[in-house]
This record gives structure tokens, C-alpha cells and sequence, in this order.
């Protein structure tokens, strides 16, 4: 079979059947069922890497792994979103992550402790080694993870957001990075953050062709939730690290039938695979929310 042809079977089966994003960390509105979107995300993940196609020789897989990676847009947009990141970039290995274009992550800064951001996962660490509404406890974010941590030290959140930076810069080729903003988080310029920011300095200025992007993910009926104090300090200093484009999404409604069934299993089986956390808003109130968003860079005082 004609190279050609081989490549339009591998979008066949690795793209179309999806036609979307592969979310691999998805983003919740409600963190009573961040576990169970997680779960379902990694049982998800662990069908498609291991899908036979790439397995079957060398020269199939060099070529079906150019396709997945890519021409795939991966998601890792829930809170800890660089540090599976990290995970998944070395799980694949550098030269498939050669292929990466386009990557979506949690904001990867420090959060301020805000008691509805606080998982129910029991702890097997010490909690005060983190903040809480940051970062997850970090053996049982472990264990829900589809790939081994790279090395002991990047079970860190602020040295595995520098290892993702320089993964990232080591590529190349990445073309789009997307920074996902939660309405509950809380910016919180604390220990490290001058690192946190380093890091991504570092990806702007060595990856000079790459689209940064933020969106802000909120519940949206007529309107859009406002952003906080901090939050607008936040977007002024993304926007001076040369961050133009500020956009807006909803979480999607579908996710939350989790929450009111019972059975998790039941639930996970009754869930479609490609159903995504969030969602891009249109039409007027994302032009609203844009011109909120240049108002408050225009405005340090609002």
C-alpha cells in the first residue's frame, strides 16, 4: 500500500473516529467528580496508547505515531495538568514528542486555598508540603495517572513545570500552547513563582513562532462570571509575558450526570468517550468577554 494511502488510514482510525481533542486530564467544574472524570480519562487513555496500530512494526508505528501526535490536539486541562503532562511527554518518548503541535494545560501557577478547589482524595502525604486548591496529593494523583512520573523529583509541582518547559523548548515543534484559567482559581504569588514564570519565559522565547492562549473556563448561561482581584492580576502578567489571546469557555453540563448516579462503574460506561469537560464560548458574550479582557489590561487600576 502506497504511503499515501497508509496515512489516510491512520487519521481514519487514530483522528476521525474522535474528531475532536484527546482529553486526557480533564478540567471540572465540581471537584466531588474530578476522581471520577480522571478515572474514566485514564481507562480511556490506556485503550488508545496501546491501540494495536501502533505495534504492528517499526515503519507503521513511526508513521501512525507522526498522525496521533501530530495532527492531535491533547488536553491536560484539570489543576496538576503539567505535571501529567510531564509524565505523558516522557511516558512517549522524545521522538514521538518531536511530533507535539498542540498541548492544553492546566494554569500552572500557585493557587490560593479556596475550600470547593479542595479534593476529597485522602492524603498519604504530608499536606503541609502543598497548597491546597494547587496541588493534589501527590501519591494519589500517582496512582490515577496513565504513566510513571519520569524521575522521583517530578513528583514537584513547580521543578515538573520546568521539566515540561524544557521537554517542550527540546521538541520544537510545538505550534499551539493552551493555558486553561478555572473560575475557582485563586492566583497566589508564592513560593517559586518566579521559577513558574522562568519556565514559561523560557518556552516563549525559544519557540518564537508558538500561539499562546488562556482561556478562562466558567459557568456561562447569559453571562460570564466576572474575574477576581487576583485573577485580573493574573491576566495582566500573562499578558506582559506577551499572552494576547484571552478566551472564554463553559464547562460542559453533560459531565455533571456523574454526580447524581450512584454506581461510578455504571456511570464510566454510560459516558461517551469523546464527551470533552469544556467547551470554546461564540458569538456575543465571547466578544463581551474580550473586550472585558482588554479593558483590564488597559485599566491596572479596575
Amino acid at each position: 500500500m502506497p504511503p499515501e494511502l497508509r496515512v489516510k488510514v491512520y487519521r481514519y482510525l487514530l483522528l476521525d473516529a474522535r474528531k475532536g481533542p484527546i482529553e486526557i486530564w480533564p478540567a471540572c467544574e465540581n471537584p466531588s467528580t474530578d476522581e471520577a472524570l480522571k478515572i474514566r480519562a485514564r481507562r480511556y487513555l490506556s485503550w488508545y496508547t496501546t491501540s494495536g496500530l501502533l505495534h504492528v512494526c517499526r515503519l507503521i508505528h513511526m508513521e501512525a505515531a507522526q498522525v496521533l501526535y501530530g495532527e492531535s490536539d491533547f488536553r491536560f486541562s484539570g489543576v496538576n495538568g503539567h505535571v501529567v503532562a510531564n509524565a505523558f511527554i516522557a511516558g512517549i518518548g522524545s521522538r514521538n514528542a518531536r511530533y507535539l503541535k498542540y498541548l492544553t494545560i492546566g494554569m500552572p501557577f500557585w493557587a490560593k486555598d479556596r475550600p470547593y478547589a479542595v479534593y476529597d482524595w485522602k492524603s498519604r502525604v504530608d499536606t503541609a508540603k502543598c497548597l491546597k486548591g494547587s496541588l493534589a496529593q501527590i501519591e494519589d494523583l500517582e496512582d490515577m495517572m496513565p504513566w510513571k512520573y519520569p524521575k522521583e523529583c517530578a513528583k514537584c509541582y513547580t521543578y515538573s513545570w520546568d521539566l515540561l518547559s524544557r521537554a517542550l523548548v527540546k521538541a520544537g515543534n510545538l505550534k499551539e500552547l493552551t493555558l486553561i484559567l478555572p473560575e475557582w482559581f485563586e492566583y497566589y504569588n508564592g513560593r517559586d513563582t518566579n521559577q513558574l514564570w522562568s519556565a514559561l519565559d523560557h518556552i516563549i522565547n525559544c519557540l518564537p513562532g508558538l500561539t499562546l492562549k488562556v482561556i478562562y473556563v466558567c459557568r456561562v448561561d447569559a453571562h460570564f462570571k466576572e474575574l477576581s482581584e487576583s485573577q485580573k492580576r493574573l491576566v495582566r502578567d500573562l499578558h506582559s509575558s506577551r499572552v494576547r489571546i484571552f478566551r472564554l469557555a463553559d464547562y460542559n453540563s453533560s459531565l455533571q450526570e456523574i454526580h447524581s448516579t450512584r454506581s461510578l462503574g455504571r456511570a464510566m460506561q454510560n459516558m461517551d468517550a469523546d464527551m470533552l469537560s469544556w467547551k470554546p464560548v461564540v458569538g456575543k458574550i465571547a466578544d463581551d468577554f474580550e473586550r472585558y479582557i482588554d479593558n483590564i489590561i488597559a485599566d491596572p487600576d479596575d
